[in-house]
């Protein structure tokens, strides 16, 4: 029997530490706490720019990202926001809302949403004030997704 030589390496699992400036900080608010699968849900979103942002160039969407218990990304709503970012100017707030309405997807439970403003040219991802997931995603929401059939 021949023996390999193992080589033990330790895995670290931690996120690098983002020492970048927020431009913003993102919020969003839902018009319930639970949805059932194919019904409407009704999204406010609102970013506060901060007051020493630089000057937006280029055209930035917002990314939004439903997550599972487990952190799976199970679908996106990637937008444009009404005002162009670039438009965006430092110490105002831009708020909106769009309704979307909850895919058919095989899960219910915990649903987690992640935000971030990103170039859908370039995929560089704008740093944000909030809860970070890492990557410059921010959780602002989380809802129970319930079955169609509780709709």
């Amino acid at each position: 029997m021949t023996r390999f030589p193992v080589a033990l390496v330790p895995v670290s699992c931690s996120r690098a530490e983002d020492n970048a400036t927020p431009v913003a900080t993102p919020s969003v608010m839902l018009t319930t706490q639970t949805a059932a699968i194919g019904s409407p849900i009704e999204m406010r979103y609102r970013f506060a720019i901060a007051a020493d942002a630089p000057s937006f160039s280029g055209d930035y969407w917002v990314f939004v990202h439903f997550l599972d218990t487990d952190g799976e990304l199970m679908w996106t709503d990637d937008h444009q926001p009404p005002t162009p970012v670039r438009e965006w100017t430092a110490g105002s707030t831009v708020e909106y809302t769009r309704t979307m309405f909850i895919p058919k997807f095989p899960y219910v439970g915990q649903t987690r949403v992640e935000i971030g403003l990103f170039s859908p040219t370039t995929g560089e991802r704008l740093p944000l004030a909030g809860d970070t997931r890492g990557q410059r995603s921010y959780a602002v929401a989380n809802f129970e997704m319930r079955l169609e059939s509780d709709n």
